[in-house]
Formats: structure tokens, sequence, C-alpha cells
């Protein structure tokens, strides 16, 4: 059974994914930070259109912060893209 995020995330739009909580965190966000790799993974494709440059919570990029976390897939997706 999949992740119920990648259901959602799949359904979402970029500007959707983008939309942030009561925090200012962003979905792709809490993803790294709670190391849902898959999450993030599918939150990466061209297709969903998120802004992998975009500075997060201290001043963190996606790349920073899954390298920070040792996601080492995300890292080498992030490079990728």
């Amino acid at each position: 059974m999949p992740f119920p995020a990648v259901d959602v995330a799949r359904a979402c739009s970029a500007t959707a994914i983008e939309i942030t909580d009561g925090k200012g965190n962003t979905s792709v966000e809490l993803a790294v930070e709670h190391e849902h790799e898959t999450v993030v993974e599918l939150l990466l494709q061209p297709t969903i259109g998120i802004d992998i440059n975009a500075r997060y919570k201290q001043d963190r990029t996606v790349l920073i912060q899954a390298s920070a976390s040792g996601l080492t897939s995300v890292v080498a997706k992030v490079i990728a893209v």
C-alpha cells in the first residue's frame, strides 16, 4: 500500500504543493524533515514543478536539508534536476 501522501502529491498542482502550513512549512520541506524519501522524490518530479532553490527554515534549500538529514538518494535527485 503506497504512502498516503504520495497519492495526495500525485493529485496536486505545484501551486498546492507550495502552500505552507501555519508555521510556514511546505510539503517538500516537511517530507525532507521527516525523512520521507519517496514523497520527496515524487515532489521533485518535473511535472510537480516545485522550486528546488527556494530557501526554507534556517535558510536551507531542499539540497542542504536532504544532505543534513543523510538522504543520499534525494541529494542525487536534486543534483540531477
